[in-house]
């Protein structure tokens, strides 16, 4: 873990919608760091070979044909 230098502002309310509808790669987030609140953060690494950035490549480009064919809207 690293200190991030910052704290998440988590209302009571957001806690409680967030236990119940949360995607798991966010509950995986909170489990592997539960200080996050504190401003503790993750560090994580992803070993940079072709066959990964040729994957992240065509999992944007994909993306921005989907966004500029109206078939999916960007997410804010």
């Amino acid at each position: 873990m690293r200190d991030v230098g910052w704290v998440t502002i988590e209302t009571p309310q957001e806690k409680r919608l967030y236990e119940q509808l949360e995607p798991s790669d966010v509950q995986f987030f909170k489990r592997r760091n539960p200080g996050f609140t504190k401003g503790h953060g993750l560090v994580v690494l992803v070993p940079m070979t072709w066959l990964n950035l040729l994957g992240a490549l065509l999992s944007r480009l994909y993306e921005r044909a989907r966004i500029a064919s109206g078939l999916h809207k960007p997410d804010l």
